[in-house]
């Protein structure tokens, strides 16, 4: 085989595998749910219109719910990222492929659920802070000047945008971080102040098919002392660290 007709197979192999991709990320983002007032601003408009069950959303585009609105986003493993009212996203990073998965929401206002079901770069970043999600089941409310996350299962990497400082949080347990650059350390939460945080994801268009996690050892973290729990976790010590 003559070496400019290889070189043209390779060529497109490569636009074949580029399209493939590029379909792949295109599609791999939805509306799977919604109620309410939803919108959604799809890149290259510049103005918001109505939100349709079953609409992809890209790179670029966003979606916010009014104060009647919920919305479920779902990728193809059913991941999904749920909105509850007066909350908006935009998706700043889109690649959904076999052997990579990388996504980037960027979270204005509101108050969102994420569930991961396979391994993958997820990160969602608010004004005060960037959740890297490490396990499967974690909350985030941007609560005026704060945003505060809650770690149902797995973990998660959480850092302030303006400090720097981190801290990873684990099951069962919350931080906030400030605009100001302040972090709080993570704490577990009381089986009331758990109810409220779970209290009305899964009802309605936005309930998802869910096992409540497992009992682990590290459900006992909130009997532990102050000490006990930085030996668990390094990287909780009384100041916030850099992971």
């Amino acid at each position: 085989m003559k070496p400019s007709n290889m070189m043209k197979i390779l060529m497109i192999g490569s636009i074949f595998l580029l399209a493939t991709s590029a379909i792949a990320a295109e599609g791999a983002l939805k509306i799977a749910a919604a109620s309410g007032k939803v919108m959604v601003m799809i890149s290259p408009a510049a103005e918001w219109s109505d939100a349709q069950q079953g609409q992809v959303l890209s790179k670029k585009d966003g979606i916010k719910t009014a104060e009647d609105g919920v919305a479920r986003l779902e990728f193809p493993d059913t991941s999904s990222v749920t909105l509850k009212e007066n909350t908006e996203v935009s998706v700043e990073e889109l690649v959904w492929e076999e052997a990579a998965k990388t996504v980037g929401i960027n979270m204005t206002a509101g108050q969102l659920k994420v569930l991961i079901k396979t391994p993958s770069d997820f990160k969602v970043k608010t004004p005060a802070a960037i959740c890297g999600a490490r396990g499967t089941v974690f909350y985030i409310f941007i609560e005026g000047a704060d945003t505060r996350v809650y770690v149902d299962e797995g973990s998660v990497d959480f850092t302030s945008t303006i400090s720097g400082d981190s801290y990873v949080v684990i099951q069962g347990m919350e931080s906030i971080a400030s605009v100001t650059g302040e972090m709080s350390q993570p704490r577990k939460l009381t089986g009331d102040e758990k109810a409220a945080v779970l209290a009305g994801w899964e009802t309605g268009p936005i309930a998802e098919l869910y096992t409540e996690p497992e009992v682990s050892n590290q459900d006992n973290l909130g009997d532990m002392s102050q000490q006990e729990m930085t030996q668990e976790n390094p990287a909780q010590e009384n100041k916030a660290s850099r992971i």
